[in-house]
């Protein structure tokens, strides 16, 4: 099973969304080590979101094995919340 922050750096290096998430060194198998996000506090149409909470909220559903949450850049709102979530083996959500 892939960690989330294999998940994470998959998709942000496929996106090219690896400037919204911190520090993020990048590794000879194409992946991007997460280690940690800037901030944890995500901007949206002038609202404050706390990264944190929403991985708590996240991580609270039965099904939810990890959970990760980032700001990424967003043309109307500044920043959007994107969420990367591991499930537990056999649940769905």
């Amino acid at each position: 099973m892939k960690s989330i922050q294999d998940l994470a750096s998959k998709s942000v290096r496929s996106s090219g969304e690896s400037t919204a998430l911190g520090y993020a060194p990048h590794r000879s198998d194409e992946y991007d080590e997460i280690r940690d996000r800037f901030k944890d506090v995500i901007i949206s149409g002038g609202e404050n979101i706390s990264s944190i909470e929403v991985e708590g909220a996240l991580l609270r559903h039965p099904a939810v094995l990890d959970a990760a949450v980032v700001g990424i850049p967003h043309e109307k709102w500044g920043e959007s919340p994107k969420a990367f979530v591991i499930l537990r083996e056999g649940r769905a959500a």
